[in-house]
């Protein structure tokens, strides 16, 4: 009898535990619900202010968190166990058993409860406890403070993603400045990888270009906004440009109309040389003069020779005088049957056609690595002008009727009247003035007494007779001193400053332009980083800046 009103009461606590688990499960749920949208603002709104979050961001984000931390607390409160014998006697005191179960718990541990009078509260124990209606004594209810918490929390985070458009735009815009500015690096590596491996660079010509190719491509992934990336590009393009040679694409073009000429003369031996430059081979055209052998030649194709050579030289006077000497040189050896002074000139203008190449090769390759940094500049002005127009588009709103009204008072003149004007933008505005004064001494007509004529056109040169504005009244009453600006001391009324030049006459600037420049520029970059210049302002100031690059 006593095991079955021991296991009875066994059972009994069990399906208490569950209830009460249960309960607990449902309680902790929405705390965890309270306490995840808690970190979920507080974290989102960081991250908000420093514009790292989409709207869609947001909402997943405060979602998710809210849902992990419901189901993390409700997974917690069903799972953890409690203590058998303090969970009895917690029962005892929430039921109203006054401690029957726990004591029959520790009857039961101790094996006490063979005895008659264990028996006997054992008995009790078991029918006290069948008689609890758990459901009812352990509601599935959710506690009024939980729920009004958790639902201001919701509702604030409903409320931030719904009136956070400002933050979220801010955050649109500085995802795309990140995603143009990586675009840009990316393009400028492949550029560094097509210059790595252009075969018509010397080894010291393509460190260089690759350096300064590595330095941009740093300096972009470090660049935090668009004006500093369009600064970095700005620098790439100069450098690139300084690199860039006019004389050596000059010679280009002298060499392409050299060989052009030679190519037109059919079964000569410079006529390979001439197909080579004519189609800007020019390793492969000084390869030609090196392996021209005059000692097989006859007297007469070497005169032959020396009128093309002769034809050739004219041709890059202009552009080549070094190369062409040289092949005059070689042209007047190989007139007079001086094969090997020929054939030494020959390599000569070899190895200056090489150099001409070389120097041409590197100015083609810095000139198409600045036109490309040039295209990054402007894709990067559109993408600035793209974020602006969005940002505008969204804080520009007004209306074309505007509408202004007032009164004023003025002293020292006795005036009274109305106007009404009209303006083009539909607006119209009304205004009256009224003002007495007196005073002992000269005054002249009210200020703006004489409107201006609105068809005032260009004069003739006339200067108008000054008209003085009297006004004797002083900020506070008419108490108080009366202050004059003191007189220049010159008669005349011209004001000459202290530089000893007077005004109308110019003054050479006497600092130069590219030690101010970089000043000015951080300036800009500056007040458009921190917000100082409007919206609508900034890819003009952008440009201009753009165009006064030394």
């Amino acid at each position: 009898m006593a095991d079955t009103s021991l296991t009875d009461l066994n059972h009994q606590l069990d399906g208490w535990l569950r209830r009460y688990r249960l309960q607990r499960a449902v309680c902790w749920s929405v705390r965890g619900a309270a306490l995840a949208l808690g970190a979920a603002l507080v974290i989102t709104l960081i991250a908000m202010l420093r514009g790292l979050l989409l709207q869609s961001e947001f909402i997943a984000l405060a979602t998710g968190l809210m849902v992990i931390g419901t189901i993390s607390a409700a997974a917690a409160g069903y799972l953890w166990r409690p203590d058998r014998l303090v969970a009895a006697r917690w029962f005892d005191r929430h039921f109203g058993l006054r401690e029957r179960v726990s004591t029959a718990l520790e009857l039961a541990q101790a094996d006490r409860s063979s005895g008659d009078l264990a028996q006997r509260q054992l008995q009790d124990a078991a029918a006290m406890a069948q008689r609890v209606n758990v459901n009812q004594q352990l509601p599935l209810k959710i506690k009024r403070v939980d729920s009004v918490l958790t639902v201001g929390l919701l509702l604030a985070v409903m409320l931030v993603a719904w009136r956070g458009e400002s933050f979220f735009q801010l955050a649109a815009q500085t995802r795309a400045v990140q995603q143009t500015i990586a675009a840009e690096a990316t393009k400028v590596e492949a550029l560094r990888q097509q210059i790595a491996t252009d075969p018509n660079l010397t080894e010291a010509q393509r460190q260089e270009m690759l350096q300064a190719l590595q330095e941009t491509q740093q300096q972009l992934k470090e660049a935090q906004s668009l004006e500093q990336a369009t600064a970095v590009l700005t620098r790439g393009e100069k450098k690139f440009e300084s690199l860039t040679n006019a004389q050596a694409e000059a010679q280009t073009e002298g060499l392409r109309q050299a060989g052009q000429r030679l190519a037109q003369n059919e079964g000569s031996p410079l006529q390979a040389l001439g197909k080579n430059l004519a189609e800007g081979d020019f390793l492969a055209a000084a390869e030609n003069l090196r392996n021209l052998d005059l000692s097989q030649m006859s007297a007469s194709e070497a005169a032959a020779l020396a009128d093309q050579l002769e034809q050739a030289a004219e041709a890059l006077q202009s552009s080549n005088p070094e190369l062409a000497q040289q092949l005059r040189d070689a042209a007047a050896a190989a007139r007079n049957g001086d094969a090997q002074k020929a054939q030494q000139a020959l390599d000569q203008a070899a190895q200056a056609m090489t150099q001409a190449a070389q120097q041409t090769a590197r100015s083609n390759v810095a000139r198409q690595a600045a036109a490309q940094l040039s295209q990054g500049r402007q894709r990067m002005i559109a993408a600035g002008r793209s974020a602006q127009g969005q940002t505008a588009q969204g804080n520009q709103a007004g209306t074309g009727n505007q509408s202004g009204q007032g009164n004023s008072t003025q002293p020292g003149s006795s005036q009274s009247g109305s106007s009404t004007q009209s303006n083009p933008n539909g607006g119209a505005g009304s205004g009256s003035g009224k003002g007495t004064g007196n005073s002992g001494d000269a005054q002249g007509p009210e200020a703006g007494g004489k409107p201006i004529d609105q068809n005032n056109g260009p004069g003739d040169g006339g200067e108008a007779p000054y008209e003085p504005i009297y006004a004797p009244q002083r900020l506070g009453g008419s108490a108080g001193d009366m202050v004059t600006l003191p007189g220049s001391g010159d008669n005349s009324g011209d004001v000459t400053g202290q530089s000893g030049i007077n005004p109308g006459k110019e003054s050479p600037s006497q600092v130069p332009y590219s030690q101010v420049f970089a000043e000015y520029a951080n300036a800009y970059r500056q007040a458009i980083d921190s917000g100082q210049v409007p919206p609508q302002m900034k890819d003009l100031i952008r440009q201009y800046f753009s165009s006064l690059e030394p």
